[in-house]
């Protein structure tokens, strides 16, 4: 009895039809998303940045710029370096024998270099300046005024020479040189060839009494003018007395032009 029944409940299943069972979708695992970048931390990076694009760009421009600012100034002081260029000055030690200035074209023979004092010699030295040559005592040379104004105009007219060439290609310009140098009362007398085929220039000039030197070279087309001073510069170191034996004259006779 037990069997059958059985037998009856295997026979009932097996003609129920297969249905197929639910599957239950398999659990995915959670991906742990990204939390965001806190707000200070962007704003704080966004300002870092724009400084650095700001200071890139102003090195940038600072750059390009400065160059053009340096050459405009290069541009703008180049003729006052020019003008500094021509007043370049240099005190010279002398020696005896030839004195030559190229600068200036001449050279002059040199008998003593020292100006006798009440116990001592005081050295006579040379001033190179736009304006010629000077000579005079070593110490009216060093001063700030003589280095940087107009020498003739600071210097002891006592003891100086200041020989100043310029080119002249006519009687005229020789005229007009002299006034220039020398006053416009001046007026040319007397002309004489000497021994280094160069003219002695007599002039008169009624408005002064100072002894002035004028020479002349057709061949060179120069001409050449200074004051002796009222008094002399050069005197022989053998004088038996104080200023015994004046040299001046002896000195000017040796100028000659150079090339």
């Amino acid at each position: 009895m037990i069997k059958l029944k059985y037998m009856d409940q295997l026979e009932n299943e097996s003609q129920q039809p297969n249905i197929p069972r639910e599957t239950q979708p398999a659990t995915q695992p959670e991906i742990p998303q990204k939390q965001g970048m806190p707000t200070w931390v962007s704003v704080l990076i966004m300002v870092v940045s724009i400084i650095i694009i700001s200071i890139v760009t102003c090195g940038i421009y600072y750059y390009l710029n400065s160059e053009v600012v340096e050459e405009n100034i290069v541009t703008e002081l180049e003729p006052e370096l020019e003008i500094e260029s021509d007043k370049l000055r240099r005190i010279i030690d002398l020696d005896i024998g030839e004195f030559r200035s190229e600068k200036h074209g001449f050279s002059i023979e040199l008998f003593t270099t020292t100006y006798p004092g009440e116990k001592d010699y005081y050295p006579i030295k040379a001033l190179e300046w736009e304006g010629g040559i000077l000579f005079s005592l070593e110490h009216h040379l060093m001063s700030d005024e003589l280095l940087n104004e107009d020498p003739e105009n600071n210097v002891s007219e006592r003891h100086f020479w200041n020989i100043a060439v310029k080119d002249v290609n006519s009687e005229k310009e020789l005229l007009d040189f002299v006034k220039e140098r020398n006053g416009d009362a001046c007026v040319i007398s007397e002309k004489t060839l000497n021994q280094n085929n160069i003219y002695d220039v007599d002039i008169n000039c009624s408005t002064h009494s100072m002894s002035y030197i004028v020479k002349y070279s057709p061949q060179y087309k120069k001409a050449a003018t200074w004051q002796l001073g009222s008094d002399s510069l050069f005197f022989s170191e053998q004088g038996e007395s104080f200023l015994s034996d004046p040299l001046d004259r002896k000195i000017v006779d040796t100028f000659k032009f150079i090339p």
